[in-house]
Protein backbone atom coordinates (compact mmCIF):
# COMPACT_ATOMS: atom_id res chain seq x y z
CA UNK A 1 0.00 0.00 0.00
CA UNK A 2 1.34 3.39 -0.97
CA UNK A 3 0.45 6.40 1.16
CA UNK A 4 0.63 9.88 -0.32
CA UNK A 5 0.50 12.97 1.79
CA UNK A 6 -1.11 16.08 0.35
CA UNK A 7 -0.96 19.37 2.19
CA UNK A 8 -3.65 21.98 1.91
CA UNK A 9 -1.58 25.00 2.92
CA UNK A 10 -4.45 27.42 3.24
CA UNK A 11 -6.12 25.43 6.01
CA UNK A 12 -3.08 23.44 7.18
CA UNK A 13 -4.97 20.17 7.00
CA UNK A 14 -3.40 17.01 5.71
CA UNK A 15 -5.24 14.49 3.62
CA UNK A 16 -4.00 10.95 3.28
CA UNK A 17 -4.75 9.00 0.17
CA UNK A 18 -4.28 5.28 0.49
CA UNK A 19 -4.11 3.35 -2.72
CA UNK A 20 -2.54 0.14 -3.87
CA UNK A 21 -0.52 0.26 -7.09
CA UNK A 22 0.35 -2.95 -8.93
CA UNK A 23 3.18 -3.32 -11.42
CA UNK A 24 4.39 -6.16 -13.63
CA UNK A 25 6.04 -8.82 -11.53
CA UNK A 26 9.75 -9.50 -11.94
CA UNK A 27 9.17 -13.23 -11.53
CA UNK A 28 6.03 -14.08 -13.51
CA UNK A 29 6.05 -17.72 -12.42
CA UNK A 30 4.66 -16.72 -9.03
CA UNK A 31 2.31 -13.86 -9.90
CA UNK A 32 1.70 -11.61 -12.88
CA UNK A 33 1.44 -8.51 -10.70
CA UNK A 34 3.14 -7.31 -7.56
CA UNK A 35 2.61 -4.33 -5.30
CA UNK A 36 4.71 -1.23 -5.98
CA UNK A 37 7.25 -0.85 -3.19
CA UNK A 38 7.76 2.42 -1.35
CA UNK A 39 11.26 2.79 -2.80
CA UNK A 40 10.00 2.28 -6.35
CA UNK A 41 7.27 4.80 -5.70
CA UNK A 42 9.83 7.38 -4.58
CA UNK A 43 11.97 6.72 -7.66
CA UNK A 44 9.00 7.12 -10.02
CA UNK A 45 7.95 10.29 -8.23
CA UNK A 46 11.44 11.85 -8.42
CA UNK A 47 11.78 10.88 -12.11
CA UNK A 48 8.41 12.43 -12.84
CA UNK A 49 9.30 15.63 -11.00
CA UNK A 50 12.66 15.78 -12.78
CA UNK A 51 10.97 15.41 -16.17
CA UNK A 52 8.53 18.19 -15.28
CA UNK A 53 11.41 20.47 -14.25
CA UNK A 54 13.31 19.67 -17.44
CA UNK A 55 10.26 20.33 -19.62
CA UNK A 56 9.63 23.62 -17.84
CA UNK A 57 13.26 24.67 -18.20
CA UNK A 58 13.23 23.71 -21.88
CA UNK A 59 10.07 25.72 -22.49
CA UNK A 60 11.55 28.75 -20.71
CA UNK A 61 14.81 28.40 -22.66
CA UNK A 62 12.94 28.18 -25.98
CA UNK A 63 10.82 31.20 -25.07
CA UNK A 64 13.96 33.13 -24.14
CA UNK A 65 15.76 32.16 -27.37
CA UNK A 66 12.79 32.74 -29.70
CA UNK A 67 13.50 36.46 -30.43
CA UNK A 68 17.12 35.67 -31.29
CA UNK A 69 16.08 32.81 -33.57
CA UNK A 70 13.59 35.06 -35.36
CA UNK A 71 16.23 37.75 -35.73
CA UNK A 72 18.71 35.22 -37.17
CA UNK A 73 16.04 33.93 -39.54
CA UNK A 74 15.29 37.43 -40.83
CA UNK A 75 18.99 38.10 -41.37
CA UNK A 76 19.35 34.79 -43.21
CA UNK A 77 16.46 35.72 -45.51
CA UNK A 78 18.34 38.86 -46.57
CA UNK A 79 21.33 36.85 -47.84
CA UNK A 80 21.18 36.31 -51.59
CA UNK A 81 23.53 33.83 -53.24
CA UNK A 82 24.44 34.60 -56.85
CA UNK A 83 26.96 33.15 -59.27
CA UNK A 84 30.09 35.20 -59.77
CA UNK A 85 29.94 36.41 -63.37
CA UNK A 86 33.58 37.51 -63.42
CA UNK A 87 34.69 33.85 -63.35
CA UNK A 88 34.40 31.59 -66.38
CA UNK A 89 31.19 29.59 -66.77
CA UNK A 90 31.24 26.25 -64.90
CA UNK A 91 31.05 23.13 -67.05
CA UNK A 92 28.78 20.32 -65.88
CA UNK A 93 30.50 16.95 -65.45
CA UNK A 94 29.87 13.67 -63.69
CA UNK A 95 32.26 12.52 -60.99
CA UNK A 96 33.89 9.87 -63.21
CA UNK A 97 34.85 12.52 -65.80
CA UNK A 98 36.57 14.89 -63.36
CA UNK A 99 40.07 13.39 -63.72
CA UNK A 100 40.70 15.36 -66.90
CA UNK A 101 39.18 18.61 -65.63
CA UNK A 102 41.81 19.64 -63.09
CA UNK A 103 42.28 23.39 -62.84
CA UNK A 104 38.95 24.15 -64.55
CA UNK A 105 35.74 25.40 -63.02
CA UNK A 106 33.22 22.54 -62.95
CA UNK A 107 29.74 21.78 -61.69
CA UNK A 108 29.70 18.24 -60.33
CA UNK A 109 26.83 15.83 -60.84
CA UNK A 110 26.03 12.41 -59.37
CA UNK A 111 27.23 8.90 -59.74
CA UNK A 112 30.42 7.37 -61.04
Amino acid sequence: MVTYQKANHSEHHYKYINLTVYIDAKDETKNKWEILSKNQSKKFKTRYEEEKRNEKAKAEREEKERPQREKNFEEARKVIITEDTSLPKAKAHKIKALQNQQGERVKVFGSC
